[in-house]
């Protein structure tokens, strides 16, 4: 269980996305250079979006608004809410979507 410790360890966001990447790397052995994390008040309605990739670019769009309310509300969720939901859009940079492989 590295992975367990090593989200423990991690500083901050960036650090937990490069968990996320080490890890697919290990288990699928995909990789993605070049992809960064930016960050945009969407607010949070009943439909909250958390983050999206735009398809072909090099960015995964997080919501600032969950992060705020995990932070104030149960801060010990935040690097597993984290990792979660950049491992979900990290797949979609390599072309997983849920009914496979984009293009197949």
């Amino acid at each position: 269980m590295k992975y367990n410790s090593k989200l423990d360890e991690a500083f901050n966001i960036v650090e937990v996305f490069d968990l996320v990447k080490e890890s697919v790397d290990e288990f699928l052995g995909e990789s993605r250079a070049g992809l960064d994390i930016g960050f945009v008040e969407m607010g949070n309605t009943q439909q909250c979006v958390f983050a999206f990739y735009p398809v072909g670019s090099n960015i995964i769009v997080m919501n600032k608004t969950p992060i705020r309310r995990i932070m104030e509300t149960k801060p010990e969720l935040l690097k597993p809410f984290v990792f979660t939901i950049l491992l979900h859009e990290y797949l979609h940079s390599q072309g997983i979507y849920p009914c496979g492989r984009f293009g197949e």
